[in-house]
């Protein structure tokens, strides 16, 4: 949840992607990488924990550039922007609009955008690519291998070289 170009220390980086899996964790350190977890996680959750911190680089991560983002995001098919779609636009209020990251203003506005009536269908497509690349910025690790759609891998962090 930062601006683009904000950087972020390895250590946050493999906290944050552990957590985005629904990982219940207290912490993350290393390296070498160790994962402190809650006592409410299960064997298989501590195993794919293990496994990420196993296979993480240990680099610093950087903020992706929405531009960047889009860009990824225009590039996947029509069924998995349909499942992200799906996904985002789901509950009372949408998943998209329950964030607290710097671009949620923009989200309702592209959410009001999507929902209004007469707005053309190509409109549509455009919005909702738009809503996703802004979500992702706000959460790096959506769309890392997604339950809705494990073919997908669009990052909102990239490592620092």
């Amino acid at each position: 949840m930062a601006l683009a170009g904000t950087k972020m220390a390895a250590v946050t980086a493999l906290d944050m992607q552990i957590q985005a899996r629904g990982i219940p964790i207290r912490g993350v350190g290393g390296p070498p990488w160790t994962v402190d977890y809650e006592d409410s996680a299960t064997q298989a959750q501590i195993d794919e924990g293990e496994a990420l911190a196993a296979a993480f680089d240990g680099k610093d991560r950087i903020y992706r550039t929405l531009a960047d983002i889009l860009a990824n995001v225009s590039a996947l098919s029509k069924a998995q922007k349909d499942a992200i779609a799906a996904d985002l636009e789901a509950g009372s209020p949408s998943k998209m609009l329950r964030g607290s990251g710097i671009n949620v203003p923009s989200l309702f506005a592209l959410h009001f955008s999507l929902n209004s009536a007469g707005v053309p269908p190509a409109d549509k497509t455009m919005c909702r690519d738009y809503i996703t690349t802004l979500y992702v910025q706000d959460n790096p690790y959506y769309l890392d291998q997604p339950p809705f759609s494990a073919g997908i891998a669009v990052y909102g962090l990239a490592p620092v070289e």
